[in-house]
């Protein structure tokens, strides 16, 4: 596969330019400084939402309340995180989890910070705790994903049994009022809804498109979850039927929201292999645990990197930050340490740039 081939390719699943792209393969060429794109950091653990599909659920089962309280960055070390991120040219931080990010009282202020330094930020939410106060900082955001796999009220208390009582069309109001303050004040913030297709779920899909256009949302993204228990599962005709079931309600409401669907979950499930000897995934995106551990994927990070700490560059404190971690020789050798064939399967999005720059033999 020749390398504007490759380029390509890596643009379209990633978003980012093929001239920076490039540049980033030869910065792995003459062994640079392993500064990614972009950030996801998981600000807290903990989660009152019980999503029979979360891979965390059962870990956070069998941990006490007040040990998951505390497993949340520090305001400080966020707000470092975000001033060298920009001194470092990463110009995009996901704020997600690991559990519900709004649980941690300092994430709303890291965004603040992200938002007013010129960053592209995202906030991945279960939505619940929306509010007043998080719309004003939410609206300078570029992306808002809100998490809801459910059309019915019946479907929504099965899949997503939240601790903090909250109906369905609660939780849309909450979505559609932070929609018409978005147009009515000329903000460009994106507003997607991300609905995990399983087994309980698989037959509301174009229910719940109906009610996505109805909130005014510019988009909805299905997939079906790669991490989660075989018996939730959709069947193959079950998988086939919702497949097609987004096709055609994609083509019947395609000038009034996106739809996107992330195919490449079905295929994950059926041929994840690594066709790479070297991961250079970092080199694109690096996962901060909620412990300041920086790991090479999200897959790494999870439960706060619990079972891959040998896998960590560095831990951020008070006293340590990002950039220090990041342009070390150590984070360059726990990368070429990496083996594929031991560490953790790959995301679907990160396998495929792995196996892309596999080709380039780098």
């Amino acid at each position: 596969m020749k390398t504007e081939k490759i380029l390509k390719h890596i643009a379209a699943e990633t978003g980012f330019q093929e001239k920076a792209i490039a540049e980033k393969i030869e910065n792995i060429k003459n062994n640079g400084p392993v500064v990614p794109f972009k950030l996801e950091i998981h600000v807290h653990e903990d989660c009152f939402c019980n999503c029979l599909f979360c891979i965390n659920k059962e870990w956070r089962n069998q941990k006490n309340k007040k040990e998951l309280e505390q497993a949340n960055l520090d305001g400080n070390v966020l707000e470092k995180i975000v001033s060298e991120a920009k001194e470092l040219n990463i110009n995009s931080i996901s704020f997600s989890g690991g559990g519900e990010p709004l649980l941690n009282p300092n994430t709303l202020q890291a965004i603040k910070k992200a938002n007013s330094l010129g960053l592209s930020t995202k906030l991945v939410t279960n939505g619940v705790l929306l509010d007043e106060k998080a719309f004003g900082i939410l609206l300078d955001c570029s992306h808002l994903r809100v998490s809801i796999s459910a059309a019915s009220e019946e479907k929504f208390q099965e899949v997503q049994n939240s601790d903090i009582k909250i109906t369905l069309k609660e939780l849309f109001d909450k979505v559609k009022n932070f929609i018409e303050k978005r147009n009515k004040l000329g903000k460009k913030v994106e507003v997607w809804l991300s609905y995990q297709i399983i087994k309980n779920n698989s037959t509301e899909i174009e229910k719940f498109v109906t009610l996505a256009e109805n909130a005014g949302v510019d988009g909805i993204l299905f997939e079906f979850p790669y991490c989660v228990r075989k018996e939730l599962m959709c069947s193959e005709e079950e998988a086939k039927n919702a497949k097609k079931t987004i096709q055609e309600t994609a083509e019947k409401h395609k000038n009034e929201l996106k739809i996107s669907f992330s195919e490449e979950t079905l295929d994950y499930l059926e041929n994840n292999e690594k066709r790479f000897s070297h991961c250079l995934a970092p080199y694109f995106k690096l996962t901060i645990a909620s412990n300041g551990h920086i790991f090479p994927c999200c897959q790494m990070a999870d439960q706060g990197g619990s079972n891959h700490r040998q896998y960590s560059l560095g831990r951020l404190d008070q006293k340590t930050g990002l950039k220090k971690i990041l342009t070390s020789e150590n984070a360059k050798e726990k990368v070429r340490e990496i083996n594929p064939k031991e560490c953790p399967d790959c995301i679907p999005s990160e396998l495929k740039i792995n196996n892309f720059l596999g080709e380039l033999k780098i």
